[in-house]
Order: C-alpha cells, then structure tokens, then sequence
C-alpha cells in the first residue's frame, strides 16, 4: 500500500533557534531507573503507533469526556521565544505522566496516580494545555480499570484507543478534537496499535493486514472500515504486543511480535519478506523524512534504515560514541532527538539531513523521562530524583545546529 506524502503530513514547522552545547554534570543513573525511564519513555504514541516500548502488552488509548481539576500547575504564559529552561508543568509525588505530545496549539500531558507500592489510584486524565498562555483548555478521563494512550494525527486530530487492564480482548478507538472537548467512537479491533493519516482516517494493523478506518469528525456520530487489500502482514505474527507503525517513504513499516509476544521486528506491510530486527522488545525508533531511525534493542547504537530496511547510517553517527547505547528515539521538524544513560549527555540532537553532524548535548540537570517537540520548542519530562519524582515539564529552544 502506498501513501501520499501530503496525506500523512504532520504540520510541524521546521523553524529552529540558539545554538548551545554543554555536558551535563549529574549522577549515573542505576540501571533500576534505567528500566523506569524507558517504560515511562514508551507509554506514549508509541503504544499505539511510532516507536516501542519495555511496557505491558495490552496497551491503549482513551474514552471519557468529562473535564476535571488535576493538580498539575501550569505556569503561563510561554511562547517558543522563552529563555532557556522555563518550567511549564510541575507533578506532585505520586504523579506520573504516562505520554507528553505538542502540536500546533496545545501541549497534551496524560497522567495517572500511584500509590508508593505501585498501585494506580483512580483514572487516567489527559490534558490540552496552550501552548501560548500555558493554560488548561480541555481534559478527559479514562474509566477505571483501563489503561490510555494518546496519538497525535494530521490535521491537528487527536487518536485514542482504550483497552482493558486485565483483558486481552478488542480495543475501542475514538477520535477527539484537538481542545479534547468533543469526540467520537470508532470501532472496536483486534490490534493495540494504530496510524492515522489523517484527520479522519487511521490504519490499524490487524492479523489479515492493514484495517482502514474512517471516522466521522469529533462531535459526530459514525465509522466505516475495511481491510486494505496488498497489506498482509505474514504468518506467525502477533498483533496484541506493545508494537507499533509508521509511514516510511510510501509504504507501512510495522514494529511487530511473533505470535508468542517475542521476536520484534519491523516490517513492510504487504511485503512481510522485507525485515529488520529481532528483539524481545519492542525497539525504538522515530520516523524523518524516508528514513527510519532505529536501535534495535536496548542501549543499543542508532542506525538509519531506508524505505526498503537497508541501513544507511551516516559516519558521523557511526562513530559517535554516545550514540552507541541508545534508550529511546523521537524525531520532530527535521531535527533527531535521542536520550541515553550517559550521564553527561542524557539527551542529544542532530539535523536529520546532516551528513557530519554535529551531534548537540542539551544542558539539563536530571533524569529524561520523555518529550516532546513542536515549532521551535522542545518540552522535556524530567525528575532530579532517581525514583523519578517529582516530575517537571521544562520547554527549551530547539539548538538551531540540530535543524
């Protein structure tokens, strides 16, 4: 199946600004945050859709529409001409955001509540915040008893799906606009992950291939879906595990399980021959442009794959040793992001049409649990502690070397 190019534009501006390089200066974290950092890492889009996870099998997106208070505080107003390091968002002990998205408008945070034993206590709640005053424009809830995910889609549109936490059955999607004030159901599937290319229109990979659903607009009532034909996804494979899919220059790359939840890979969907990996996780990666960044496994180096899954890695990456133990990988505006466990250079970037780099260390002072990246501003989760709370949400410009 192949893809158009406008129709699966993300809208994401390509401005960049300030120039700066410094090593941070903090304690390597032990390999028990390591662990956290990447689940917390995982626990966004990348359940549904781009990039994997270390996380539960039975991942998914969110229901609800009532709106409440959360004891996130905001701190208005912010604008992507801020100075350095400008807290937007602060969590309490216990909290923990579960996924960080930006786009156009709004920075969505979604939390959930737990206990010091682990136990989550009440719903998980999304949040739009805006992006120019910092304020709280709309929220929802996920009921009890499910877990939620939320996917950023063309056109500004907001994807959801909601699954059971202790069942393995079908996942409901549903479709919000971007101030999470209206919604509208889509259909239940057999699949934990999913990829809008539109403002209306997702593809999920399901057990005969590539599951087109078309959604009516938030606030409407009504679906249409069938299957995509030329989309098969080979035998053998598992569609219920935490992977994920991408468009990659035309066509569907799915990060997919054996049928026993083992043995990722990544995929061309309708031509299942063309593969990459083998893992028992998930593995990371981001989507820029045709290329597929990618660290098979854990604290694994970051390669360059193209269309057809060859590597095609740049020396400069190659050679960089810091890019050799990758955790997690993000890609917004032309622009690679990377987070590690070195614990000088916990969080880098490079241009993603960069042929020799240079590869820019951004000066922060904790641990990376998660970002996000829009316009000219990256927002980055971070903790100081290394239990990972209290979490704080800081927004920095975007070093204008990693355009």
């Amino acid at each position: 199946m192949t893809i158009g190019r406008s129709e699966m534009s993300s809208n994401i501006e390509d401005e960049l600004r300030s120039v700066f390089e410094v090593g941070s200066d903090f304690v390597q974290p032990p390999p028990a945050l390591a662990d956290r950092a990447r689940r917390a890492a995982r626990r966004r889009r990348r359940r549904i859709t781009a990039a994997p996870a270390a996380v539960a099998a039975c991942a998914l997106i969110a229901t609800g529409g009532a709106l409440i208070a959360l004891p996130h505080r905001p701190v208005p107003p912010f604008t992507d001409n801020q100075l350095l390091g400008r807290v937007v968002l602060t969590y309490t002990h216990g909290e923990e955001p579960v996924a960080l998205l930006a786009d156009g408008k709004y920075l969505y945070s979604e939390t959930a509540v737990y206990t010091k034993s682990g136990n989550q206590v009440g719903p998980m709640t999304l949040a739009a915040y805006s992006r120019l005053t910092g304020k709280l424009v709309g929220e929802t809830t996920i009921p009890n008893g499910h877990l939620g995910t939320p996917m950023l889609g063309p056109g500004s549109s907001v994807w959801m799906a909601t699954g059971s936490l202790t069942s393995d059955g079908p996942v409901r999607l549903w479709l919000y606009s971007p101030d999470l004030r209206l919604r509208t159901k889509g259909p239940p599937v057999q699949s934990t992950f999913m990829l809008p290319v539109s403002a209306t229109t997702a593809l999920v990979p399901v057990a005969r291939g590539l599951l087109q659903v078309h959604m009516k607009p938030p606030g409407e009532i009504g679906y249409t879906e069938h299957l995509e034909s030329g989309t098969s996804l080979g035998r053998g494979i598992s569609v219920m595990g935490t992977g994920w899919a991408v468009e990659l220059d035309g066509r569907v790359a799915v990060d997919l399980p054996d049928s026993s939840n083992y043995d990722y890979h990544v995929e061309i969907a309708g031509q299942p021959s063309i593969r990459y990996g083998d893992q028992n996780i998930p593995q990371a990666a981001a989507v820029a442009g045709n290329s597929l960044w990618f660290a098979e496994g854990y604290r694994s180096p970051l390669v360059e794959l193209n269309g057809d899954l060859q590597p095609t890695t740049p020396g400069f990456v190659t050679a960089d040793p810091v890019l050799k133990k990758v955790v997690d990988v993000f890609s917004a505006g032309g622009t690679i992001w990377v987070t590690t466990l070195n614990a000088r250079h916990p969080l880098v970037c490079f241009a993603t049409d960069s042929q020799d780099g240079p590869v820019v260390t951004l000066p922060l002072h904790g641990f990376v649990m998660d970002l996000a990246a829009e316009g000219r501003t990256v927002y980055i989760e971070s903790s100081r502690t290394q239990l990972g709370n209290p979490r704080t949400i800081t927004s920095y410009p975007v070093p204008a070397a990693c355009r």
